[in-house]
């Protein structure tokens, strides 16, 4: 077995290792084929792992209980979180547009988390909770061929609603502003998991992203997303094309400003032969 093919554990890939290859394709050797450790982890990614973490727990509440839980449970589930981020081997770097003080990072984590609940709760009339966190193993078809892969669609819905015979899937983010009208009309990441909930027989659902903003008066911003078969056609040529360019070794560099906050950037130019020791 070749070291791509180790990287895969099992022969998966994932939206998020998809888009890291379209991003830069030498960030996604070094991080999935090579291992290398990161230099750091970006803050806003760290913060972001806690505010799911909290949101985790308010929905698993309203699961097991029946009843949301109150606005100080959520924050200690995230104020925890962060802490873990906080003691984890790999510290955390802030970049350009966040603070640098964590003790102001969770004071904005409470703050938008109190905008957070009180519109959530409001929504929950009527509406059962399915699932939290709910992995998924999926096939992939070649859509020139339609051959199945042997590569399999791997990952997690955030969140599975149903009201009556509808399901909806909420994906939970966090922001430094509203996404724009691009942003949401070419995100890969609803295609995928609306290929997903069909495999898992879920029918066709409704794919929904609740954003919580950093600004200075947090919002959560609520968008439908529509995807066609076009764009599911379009999502299994992508994934297809990029398992292709992994398993043809093409991993070249795409130099931009993110190689300044890229937490494998330290170890993306290959050591220069001395002179002298070539062939």
């Amino acid at each position: 077995m070749t070291a791509i093919e180790c990287a895969r554990d099992g022969l998966h890939i994932s939206v998020s290792q998809i888009r890291t290859y379209l991003r830069c394709p030498r960030s996604y050797l070094l991080r999935y084929v090579l291992g290398v450790a990161p230099a750091f982890k970006p803050v806003p990614f760290a913060f972001g792992t806690s505010f799911h973490a909290a949101l985790a727990r308010f929905y698993v509440a309203v699961k097991e209980d029946g009843a949301p839980p109150p606005l100080q449970l959520v924050t200690e589930a995230f104020r925890d979180a962060w802490q873990r981020e906080l003691d984890a081997d790999v510290r955390l770097q802030a970049e350009d547009d966040e603070p640098a003080d964590t003790g102001a990072l969770v004071d904005k984590g409470a703050e938008m988390l109190a905008v957070f609940h009180d519109q959530a709760v409001k929504s929950l009339d009527g509406v059962k909770v399915e699932a939290v966190e709910q992995p998924f193993t999926i096939p992939l078809f070649d859509p020139d061929t339609g051959l199945e892969m042997e590569e399999k669609l791997v990952g997690a819905l955030d969140l599975v609603l149903k009201k009556g015979r509808r399901r909806q899937v909420i994906e939970h983010k966090t922001a430094a502003q509203r996404y724009g009208e691009d942003q949401i009309r070419w995100d890969i990441q609803p295609t995928g998991y609306k290929l997903a909930a069909r495999a898992m027989g879920l029918g066709e659902v409704k794919v929904t992203y609740q954003i919580v903003t950093k600004a200075k008066c947090p919002v959560l911003q609520i968008v439908d997303l529509d995807r066609n078969e076009e764009d599911e056609d379009e999502f299994q040529r992508v994934a297809v094309n990029v398992m292709r360019g992994v398993d043809g070794g093409a991993f070249p560099p795409a130099r931009s400003w993110a190689c300044r906050s890229c937490p494998y950037s330290h170890a993306c130019r290959p050591p220069r032969p001395r002179p002298g020791t070539a062939g």
